[in-house]
């Protein structure tokens, strides 16, 4: 390359017999960029619809930047430790083989977790954060190096670490808490527990403690005049910085709960019924013409169908039509299941959480890239965005029937800095992925016990044939709430 003839010319005019170890960079600096545009461009293209050229090209792409920073790092180590090369490369190659066999397991769950193309998503993230690093090296290297020789810095950063150790281990005010050293020292147990395994442990983190234990609940989540902070390596990982649940501080949270606090009231919930009634209509005939046509339905999709509609229609007046869908959209329970999975890795790699919340995602929909089952809840957030953009446009409430989310956060008693597109997309965003996953889910358990347990089931027929006498009655919640097998804390025996 001309830049390393460049290099070694006026390394003779300096009298040295070969040029600076960075001189051996400019293969890492194009390969630093091929890398993540390999990987985003094969995320985002591999899809039926597409080419199979694309995704084959950016191979091309992503493996030329692989071996342009593979051999690039080899001559720069190399030429950098040119007195125990041998040494320096036996440590690097050490290093590359034992993050090769960590991320042959955790890109195999990612797949099994996220799907190819969000796993390509968050790996191309990862590549982009560590982009500037040969750039930085080239800039720096010399003043580096010359730190290394000294092994000043590196005695440093040792002592560092062991200092912060001990002090983790012997000395925090969580030292007494019980759980497996490694989590005293490291994030890698509540990685592998939140990301891998997913499973309660006692101390997971240098900083934070697990507690499976509901006696605690009104100490964690106090109220009055105490004061809690929430955590913001934990909130930004929820990619909606203006909804309530990611609200840090303390007061503005309060303001923010005191707005929706009626909207989620019994009240509101009451005025909500004929809604509710409305969606189970429909569930009715769907139930109805899939018995006639001996159609099997799944019921996490089928419920999950009937959630999404009642929490759209309440965010902004108008339901998405899930319940009326043939397929019932069932894609979009895969979509939300897989955003929870990514909520975990987000929190380790906040940087990739900060990229993703910048997605173009117009654009990213209008060519073609997001699609599947991501491509569902893209769809779901866009049109919450333009319904978002309307209600602050409107000066007068356009839906019909009880107050919606919009209506609220769009009520003049509202700060002007609150009434933002952004806060209420994101307001919306959050209690449709809640909203509908968890209560379809409880409601999917509950049937499937329901009909595992016939005993428990004709008892439940028994108790509703008092407000429905046939199967076209329509009782009201708060005929519903007086059964007791409904409101009951006990489980009755197998």
């Amino acid at each position: 390359m001309k830049y390393t003839r460049r290099d070694i010319y006026r390394a003779r005019d300096r009298g040295l017999a070969r040029p600076e170890p960075e001189s051996n960079l400019y293969m890492a600096m194009f390969g630093a960029l091929a890398i993540p545009i390999g990987l985003f461009w094969m995320g985002w293209t591999a899809h039926p619809h597409i080419s199979m050229w694309s995704p084959i090209i950016s191979s091309v792409v992503f493996g030329f930047g692989v071996v342009c920073v593979f051999v690039s790092a080899y001559q720069y180590v190399a030429a950098a430790y040119e007195y125990h090369p041998g040494s320096a490369l036996a440590s690097l190659q050490m290093f590359r083989l034992t993050a090769a066999g960590v991320m042959a397991v955790i890109a195999d769950l990612m797949c099994a977790k996220l799907g190819p193309h969000w796993t390509l998503t968050v790996l191309g993230g990862i590549a982009t954060v560590f982009l500037p690093v040969p750039y930085l090296l080239y800039i720096w290297g010399l003043k580096v190096r010359t730190w290394s020789r000294l092994s000043t810095i590196l005695a440093g950063v040792v002592a560092y670490f062991i200092a912060r150790y001990t002090y983790r281990l012997f000395f925090h005010p969580l030292s007494k808490i019980p759980g497996p050293k490694l989590a005293a020292i490291s994030y890698l147990p509540e990685f592998y527990h939140d990301v891998v395994r997913k499973g309660p442990i006692i101390r997971i983190n240098p900083r934070e403690v697990h507690i499976k234990d509901p006696a605690f609940y009104d100490e964690i989540y106090a109220g009055g005049m105490r004061i809690r902070q929430k955590d913001p390596a934990f909130t930004v990982a929820l990619l909606t910085p203006g909804a309530m649940a990611s609200t840090n501080d303390h007061e503005r949270h309060r303001q923010r709960r005191g707005v929706l606090s009626n909207f989620f009231s019994k009240k509101s919930v009451t005025d909500l019924e004929s809604v509710i009634q409305d969606k189970v209509d429909t569930l009715k005939e769907r139930f109805n013409r899939a018995f006639n046509e001996e159609t099997v339905l799944s019921l996490p999709s089928v419920f999950a169908a009937l959630t999404a509609d009642m929490i759209t229609h309440y965010c902004h007046g108008e339901s998405r039509g899930y319940l009326i869908a043939p397929d019932f959209k069932n894609n979009h329970m895969e979509a939300l299941d897989s955003l929870f999975t990514l909520f975990h890795i987000n929190r380790f790699i906040p940087p990739l959480a900060h990229l993703l919340s910048r997605l173009p995602l117009e654009s990213m929909k209008k060519w073609g890239i997001l699609s599947g089952t991501i491509g569902e809840l893209v769809d779901t957030r866009l049109q919450t965005r333009q319904r978002a953009a309307e209600a602050l446009q409107s000066t007068e409430k356009k839906t019909i029937g009880p107050m919606t989310l919009f209506d609220a956060l769009t009520a003049d008693s509202v700060p002007e800095e609150e009434r933002t597109v952004n806060r209420l997309e994101d307001e919306a965003s959050v209690l449709f992925g809640a909203g509908t996953e968890t209560t379809a889910r409880t409601l999917s358990i509950a049937a499937f016990y329901l009909a595992k347990n016939q005993t428990l089931l004709e008892k439940l027929r028994g108790e509703l044939r008092l407000v429905m006498p046939s199967p076209g009655s329509k009782p009201t919640w708060s005929q519903l709430e007086k059964l007791p097998l409904l409101v009951s804390n006990t489980f009755p025996p197998k």
